[in-house]
């Protein structure tokens, strides 16, 4: 398998795990162990960006790569400065549509 399959695998992955915690109750809801989990999810979607081929990310511009990754990079190194309503808005505004693009690339 290629490392691209690989990565976007890695994507999908986390995407589904997030969408099962978030299927149980609202983000709101949770305690900060469980923001915590999802924080580190979306970490992990960055993370495999980074190691996404850039002729991949190029042939892919649907996707904010740039983006993910720069995020995954502030949370990483900023993660006291991560402010849960802008977590809230990616997991329900954004996550859906880039599981959408992701789902309509082909490898």
């Amino acid at each position: 398998m290629n490392r691209n399959k690989i990565k976007i695998n890695d994507i999908k992955s986390a995407i589904n795990k997030i969408e099962e915690s978030l299927s149980h109750k609202k983000f709101y809801e949770f305690d900060d162990i469980e923001k915590y989990g999802i924080l580190f999810l979306l970490q992990i979607i960055g993370e495999a960006a980074r190691y996404l081929t850039e002729d991949f990310k190029e042939n892919n511009k649907q996707i904010p790569w740039k983006e993910i990754i720069g995020f995954r990079n502030f949370v990483v190194h900023q993660y006291m400065d991560v402010k849960w309503e802008v977590i809230e808005k990616i997991l329900y505004s954004d996550l859906p549509e880039l599981e959408t693009k992701i789902e309509k690339i082909k490898l």
